[in-house]
């Protein structure tokens, strides 16, 4: 223990030199491009650190490439306490506001992000990132008009990237707009015509708007680009089951369970579209499911209480029509009627589509990642400042 002591005291005294603290600073980045020991190079950055106090330069660069490094091992806190530090002894680098407000909104700490890109725009007011950034933690907050706005002036900034005009379209479509929601979802897809994301929510947009052939379009474009996205299966799934194509509809919510065992409403939608086609037995084993994973899925139960009916079992059908009314007493009377007609309701969660319009907002501000900054980059400008004197 001592020895180790005594190793660090050196150590320290020895990097209290520049050079030899940039020297060692490059070991270290070979060492861990080459080991990919994080502890090890995380030690070696906290002792430049410590013996270079005072070099506000250096060090601040330092505790911004380990945040980055920390933010690599999902260490959230520990990336931003770095950032922190960083951004005290360099108020001016604006790249170290945007990776903390990053990390702010995944730890959904949306107003500290607001803050950061706050700042970003104050020092910069022709940042579009910080624009396109805020405006994401605005979508989270649900301040859609001020996320519209931020997307807008991004895109006056840089017209042409594809990414803030999805942004925007993904706010149009939350607020219902789905002609606007759709411009910009086809100017994304004029700008980069292999964006996934662009065709899903234009699906979805024309979706809603009733045009299903024009989504099942967009979602065959989703699925030749790739070819196990879920989601696009599943909302194939759900325009076919809209325009009686059962058998197309099935075919779909099959491939969407197979690539994602657990969604519980390709269960859902596979047995009421079964139940559509009067096969109630596949209807019910379908329902089955859905309530194993969901026990607390109203419209399921309903459902199995109709294909129960239909099928003479009365007694189950009661005690399942009487669940879903308990899980559900707003839709007593909804359930009631339909259940006198032996009808389902609605094919899926009205719910379902602004959930994905929404689903994993966090993938779409890589933009404050500094665009994917890499730790080896970091370290070039390091090496390459000029030694203080």
């Amino acid at each position: 223990m001592r020895q180790m002591i005594k190793y660090r005291d050196y150590l320290i005294g020895r990097l209290a030199d520049y050079e030899e603290a940039v020297a060692y600073l490059k070991t270290s980045q070979e060492e861990y491009q080459k080991d990919g020991d994080t502890v090890a190079f995380l030690l070696a950055l906290e002792s430049i650190a410590e013996a270079q106090v005072g070099n506000d330069e250096l060090t601040s660069r330092v505790y911004l490439l380990s945040g980055t490094v920390h933010r690599s091992r999902g260490e959230y806190d520990w990336a931003i306490e770095d950032f922190t530090k960083a951004i005290e002894l360099n108020l001016d680098d604006l790249r170290v506001y945007l990776l903390r407000g990053y990390l702010y909104c995944l730890q959904k700490e949306y107003g500290s992000a607001i803050g950061d890109y706050n700042t970003v725009i104050k020092l910069n007011p022709d940042d579009a990132d910080a624009y396109c950034n805020r405006g994401v933690a605005y979508i989270f907050k649900e301040k859609h008009d001020s996320a519209a706005e931020d997307f807008t002036k991004a895109i006056e900034l840089n017209p042409d990237d594809p990414h803030t005009y999805l942004l925007r379209g993904v706010v149009h479509y939350l607020q219902k707009e789905y002609d606007s929601a759709i411009e910009d979802f086809n100017k994304a897809t004029q700008l980069n015509s292999n964006n996934t994301d662009a065709y899903m929510h234009r699906g979805l947009a024309y979706s809603n708007k009733g045009e299903y052939d024009r989504a099942i379009e967009d979602f065959n474009k989703v699925i030749q680009l790739n070819p196990n996205n879920a989601e696009a299966y599943y909302s194939r799934g759900l325009s076919y089951g809209v325009i009686g194509r059962y058998d197309c509809a099935i075919v779909d919510f099959n491939k969407t369970i197979e690539l994602n065992p657990d969604d519980v409403e390709a269960y859902y939608n596979r047995g009421v579209t079964y139940h559509n086609k009067g096969e109630y037995d596949h209807a019910i084993e379908d329902f089955n499911k859905a309530i194993q994973l969901k026990s607390d899925y109203a419209n399921a139960y309903y459902n199995r209480s109709v294909a129960y009916r239909v099928k003479g079992l009365i007694d189950r059908a009661i005690v399942d029509l009487n669940r879903a009314i308990q899980l559900k007493p707003n839709y007593a009377d909804i359930y009631k009627n339909y259940w006198e007609t032996r009808l389902p309701p609605e094919l899926h969660e009205e719910t379902r589509s602004d959930q994905m319009a929404a689903r994993d907002m966090g993938r779409y501000i890589n933009r404050s990642e500094y665009r994917n900054t890499p730790t080896e980059n970091l370290l070039e400008e390091i090496t390459s400042m000029p030694i203080a004197s």
